[in-house]
């Protein structure tokens, strides 16, 4: 039998263990009781304390399912992968792929487009309200744009060449966003420092609800 490292949930944990003859994974917590519904599943991933309760992702029969507390979130009941299992205010935020697009979830609703988006990414609490990126295909061209608590930041048809960072400023979206070959910090929609942009911004940090950043240009590297 293998086991993994332990998550800390609340004070206690859980672990998976990976049984030899039959390969089948399962959930198990600090006082030995097994946790989900089936309680045998193929694969597991993502162990996440989310409000002090246990959760994860589960695959069985090629078929994903997030389960909470014990139990199979019920909408959508499966789905073909799931990712970034995250903690939205503690609720259960998570992407899923289904019907050929992934789709970004919070307690089982579906937070954005109702056709999905071709790839979404960065997934992170923002005052209790969901924020991600999502790629969209148009026209045979593709464009990034950052979406929270189910709405567009900025322009919905033309977005962003490339989205590389989200971070919670005091319930605002800090990111680092490329269009037209310069990088720009925002705070939700609005620019940050240099309005003609920068060749590279390389982090962003909450500073004592402010945002923080490193960037270059030609001349020089500066915080």
């Amino acid at each position: 039998t293998d086991i993994s490292i332990p998550c800390d949930i609340h004070g206690g944990f859980i672990f998976v263990i990976r049984e030899r003859k039959t390969r089948k994974r399962l959930v198990m917590d600090q006082n030995g009781q097994l946790i989900g519904d089936p309680k045998v599943y193929d694969e597991i991933w993502d162990l996440t304390d989310i409000g002090g309760k246990p959760a994860f992702i589960a695959k069985e029969e090629g078929k994903c399912c997030v389960v909470y507390d014990g139990k199979n979130i019920e909408e959508p009941k499966e789905y073909d992968d799931a990712q970034f299992l995250t903690d939205i205010g503690g609720r259960v935020g998570f992407f899923a792929y289904q019907n050929l697009g992934w789709f970004a979830f919070v307690d089982g609703r579906n937070i954005g487009v109702q056709e999905g988006y071709d790839v979404i990414e960065n997934f992170i609490d923002v005052g209790g309200k969901p924020a991600y990126t999502a790629q969209i295909v148009h026209q045979n061209d593709f464009f990034k744009v950052i979406v929270k608590d189910g709405f567009i930041l900025g322009d919905e048809k033309e977005g962003y060449n490339d989205i590389s960072l989200l971070v919670d400023i005091g319930g605002k979206v800090g990111s680092a966003v490329k269009k037209e070959g310069k990088w720009f910090v925002l705070l939700d929609e609005e620019i940050i420092g240099s309005e003609e942009g920068y060749n590279m911004v390389f982090t962003l940090a909450n500073i004592g609800g402010k945002i923080g950043y490193v960037a270059k240009t030609k001349e020089k590297v500066f915080f």
